[in-house]
């Protein structure tokens, strides 16, 4: 249990289908079959925010791993805005992720 199903079983069919407004969330299951300019455009937009989004955790991840390895003193400022940092950087990038999906979903129709 707990494992996605991943076979053409009629679960695994009724688990992805119940899923699918999910997914639809962050990634476009029905692609427009005729892309015109725009649908392209924000195809590209929708990559470039997820680049982004990429960047952002990854510049996130030198900070967190410092203090998981490193105690954090009373009264040290550069410590809390690291941490500020860190904390606000993970939700930023789901928010840079979801923004460009909805500029492609708008832009592009899809």
């Amino acid at each position: 249990m707990g494992c996605l199903p991943l076979d053409d079983s009629p679960a695994a069919r009724d688990f992805w289908q119940r899923s699918e407004g999910f997914v639809e969330l962050f990634w476009p299951t029905k692609l427009n079959p005729e892309p015109n300019g725009l649908t392209r455009f924000g195809r590209v937009l929708h990559w470039l925010a997820i680049a982004a989004a990429v960047l952002i955790i990854l510049g996130s991840v030198p900070i967190i791993w410092y203090f998981l390895n490193h105690p954090i003193y009373e009264g040290s400022y550069g410590a809390n805005a690291s941490l500020r940092h860190a904390a606000v950087a993970l939700p930023a990038a789901a928010v840079t992720v979801l923004l460009g999906r909805g500029l492609r979903h708008v832009i592009g129709r899809e």
